[in-house]
């Protein structure tokens, strides 16, 4: 198997020889290491030039002006040449077993991913970090809503970029669409082990502060006014997302031909989707009761607390969508 990292750079000479060093340290070394710069205005393409000349498996492009971090990220997946490619931002430090674990795990799934432990340098100081150790649920209902694996953390055949609906590719972040592709398609794997740390800092494209996930009465009654007050102003966010998300699964369903197992996760996807679009609120209670366990981002061992999310789940759905 060929392996192909890809890793896309946009003014990131701050920390980007650290990732760097990290990719030629690993235990299985990549085949190609594809680097796409977007226009960097830093010592970036200085630092890359650099390493390029030092590793002959480094191939270097560059466009022409910024493209942003989804047509970025499509356009060097496109131009890579492995069997697997393994993904990369230009900020994070990947464990040494990195891509012997992923390409050791995929199996013939389309896409493997893994999980992350966030930290930050102490260079920036405002930058917040929380690590949540909890082995995330990847069931397609709860992919729809948020994505649960970073694309930093993922390797993918080059398959998968069919199965995603390319009228579509700006609308929705690439690892969201991958992750949603993959897991429709019933051929996603996931290895339950920390394979990247992932840098938080201020300047970062995907950067927002966590959430307080605390159980406490004071916490929940917080998180429960605010969905309320969110929930009529983002309706109109959320229903263009679920329209996205419906034109994602019917792309999936009917381009997928043999790289789709069947499965009742894209049948329930599919019409909890529709209940969103068409269906009452009534209806769209019923529907999260019945599911309860696919909606929550990790297993809740308190089943009652679990359904009494799930009961306010259609309001506290607006939190996804919260700014956009």
């Amino acid at each position: 198997m060929k392996v192909s990292v890809v890793l896309c750079t946009y003014n990131g000479a701050r920390y980007l020889p650290e990732q760097l060093d990290s990719i030629f340290a690993q235990t299985r070394r990549a085949d190609e290491v594809l680097v796409q710069d977007d226009g960097s205005s830093d010592a970036t393409w200085d630092i890359l030039s650099r390493y390029a000349a030092l590793h002959p498996e480094m191939r270097l492009l560059r466009n022409e002006g910024p493209h942003g971090v989804n047509a970025n990220f499509y356009s060097a997946m496109r131009r890579a040449t492995g069997d697997l490619l393994v993904i990369g931002d230009q900020d994070d430090i990947w464990l040494p077993r990195k891509i012997e674990r992923l390409a050791g795990s995929i199996g013939d799934n389309l896409l493997v991913a893994s999980m992350n432990r966030p930290f930050t340098s102490g260079d920036d100081p405002g930058a917040a970090v929380s690590d949540d150790a909890r082995v995330p649920n990847l069931h397609l209902l709860r992919l729809l809503h948020t994505s649960q694996v970073a694309g930093h953390t993922m390797a993918l055949r080059p398959e998968l970029l069919s199965l995603v609906n390319p009228s579509r590719r700006d609308d929705i972040m690439y690892d969201a669409a991958l992750q949603i592709a993959a897991r429709a398609a019933g051929r996603m794997a996931f290895v339950p082990e920390v394979l990247v740390l992932q840098r938080r800092h201020l300047d970062s494209a995907t950067y927002t502060a966590p959430v307080s996930r605390s159980k406490s009465p004071l916490n929940i009654v917080r998180t429960v006014a605010d969905d309320l007050r969110l929930y009529r102003r983002t309706r109109p966010a959320w229903r263009r997302r679920m329209l996205l998300m419906r034109d994602l699964l019917d792309f999936v369903a009917e381009r997928g031909g043999a790289s789709v197992r069947p499965s009742g996760e894209l049948t329930a996807a599919r019409e909890y989707v529709r209940l969103q679009l068409e269906g009452s609120y009534v209806q769209r209670t019923l529907f999260c009761l019945r599911h309860h366990r696919a909606l929550l981002h990790a297993v809740e061992p308190n089943t009652l607390y679990s359904l009494l999310r799930a009961l306010f789940f259609p309001v506290s759905s607006a939190a996804y969508v919260r700014g956009k």
